[in-house]
């Protein structure tokens, strides 16, 4: 045998029993699939372009090593590409169903408990003067309660289909710009430089704005999550063709390869170190946004040299903004309620809301 027949072979035999969808391919064509890859898609790939097979992981084989998400079969798969003498190895983590998310009168009534809890809380400190610690971890339990359940509709939503979007014309550098501005401003003391550039052209989008927020203050959250004080995040976005990117740059710890592999995946079996960080369904949650904005994520990371996010959207075919939605910068209780598990209890006082 040659070296390459001996390459598929240690293939096969390596990933023979993986429940996990393993392929190998050389020249964006598959040269190896195991048998779990052929149930996914429900015929034998071999053979087959990964273009015409998975036309969204395009960007991803363009990079050596990265994560990203593709949908199969209506669902999101976390995918990984890795580059290994000359082939792309990609895995289709299998998955599990959305962690806990019940039924709608389950949510219905963790809805009625926040919403209580919130009316309890202000009932409590109107008769009392000034804030505590007390009041603000108050407040931060609340905003982390309302998060959870919110994540828990929308991924359950996501996997039924179900999930609205509001579309409108809007110009994505002042979405991005007043997001980041006001993300800056609420974790000032963290430590963390945030920063956003672009080119100060017009980036006219088709897109639900409320969405739009949720999906770049998820990748926000994540990077701050992962960037010690004293390091910096950098949000870029720039044009590309027919498409506009938003790049997030942090030099923060970086991921080690086992946390990327579930990145965009609700496995119940993940990491018990990344559950203790969250709820685990911000970046399978942007993953659907994305889509349903006809966009996509890639993510890069290694220990130590920090992360790069890339969210790419399709420039709206439009060029004229004059009937855009009028540039208004996202609230208080959405910046305090997306980025609950990265901002301390001192950022939870009176004043900074609504």
């Amino acid at each position: 045998m040659d070296n390459k027949a001996d390459n598929l072979q240690a293939l096969q035999t390596l990933f023979a029993l993986s429940r996990d969808a393993v392929l190998g391919a050389e020249g964006g064509t598959v040269v190896f699939a195991n048998a779990s890859a052929d149930r996914l898609f429900g015929r034998s790939v071999r053979g087959e372009k990964i273009a015409a097979l998975l036309p969204e992981l395009a960007p991803a084989l363009r990079e050596e090593n990265c994560v990203t998400a593709a949908t199969i079969g209506g669902t999101a798969h976390t995918v990984s590409c890795v580059t290994h003498g000359g082939m792309k190895i990609l895995t289709v983590l299998r998955e599990t169903g959305v962690p806990g998310a019940g039924s709608a009168a389950l949510l219905s009534r963790m809805r009625s408990t926040a919403f209580n809890l919130r009316f309890s809380i202000d009932r409590l400190l109107a008769s009392r003067s000034g804030e505590d610690d007390y009041t603000r971890i108050l407040y931060h339990s609340y905003y982390s309660l309302v998060h959870l359940i919110d994540q828990l509709s929308d991924a359950d939503a996501i996997s039924r289909g179900e999930l609205v979007m509001r579309m409108q014309t809007l110009d994505l550098a002042v979405l991005a710009g007043e997001l980041c501005a006001s993300a800056a401003y609420f974790t000032r003391d963290s430590g963390v430089a945030l920063t956003f550039q672009s080119d100060g052209g017009s980036y006219p989008v088709r897109g639900d704005r409320e969405r739009l927020e949720q999906l770049l203050l998820i990748l926000l959250s994540n990077s701050l999550l992962h960037t010690p004080a004293g390091g910096s995040i950098r949000v870029s976005l720039e044009s590309a063709g027919k498409q506009y990117v938003i790049s997030v740059d942090d030099d923060g710890a970086g991921m080690e390869d086992a946390a990327m592999a579930y990145a965009f995946s609700l496995r119940e079996d993940a990491s018990p170190a990344a559950a203790a960080e969250g709820s685990g369904m911000g970046l399978y949650i942007a993953y659907a946004l994305a889509r349903q904005h006809g966009g996509t994520i890639l993510l890069q990371s290694a220990p130590g040299r920090g992360t790069r996010v890339r969210l790419t959207l399709p420039a709206d075919g439009h060029p004229s903004l004059r009937d855009a939605a009028p540039p208004l910068p996202a609230g208080p209780d959405r910046i305090l309620k997306e980025l609950c598990d990265v901002l301390p209890h001192e950022a939870y006082e009176r004043k900074y809301r609504d």
